[in-house]
């Protein structure tokens, strides 16, 4: 429940107040939800820096899904096992 409020708190202060916030989860559905842009990193580095709906585009492809299919638990997944 306090997760929920904290994402709504920072979904209001980026769509209402054009804040930036930055966010560290591995809860992939809570980044889908608010994220305009987002950077994985494996062992340090940057592997994707986008948007989304791009990171679905790249993805979809490599996971066999249509892109409105890709979760981006789909692409960590993947990502961590390479």
């Amino acid at each position: 429940f306090v997760r929920k409020e904290v994402i709504d708190i920072l979904y209001d202060l980026v769509k209402r107040e054009g804040k930036a916030v930055i966010l560290s989860s591995h809860i992939t559905s809570d980044l889908e939800k608010t994220a305009d842009r987002i950077l994985y990193l494996v062992d340090g580095a940057v592997v994707v820096d986008n948007g989304v709906n791009r990171i679905r585009s790249d993805f979809a492809e490599t996971l066999s899904k249509a892109p409105k299919d890709v979760l981006l638990e789909d692409v960590l997944f993947h990502l961590m096992a390479r």
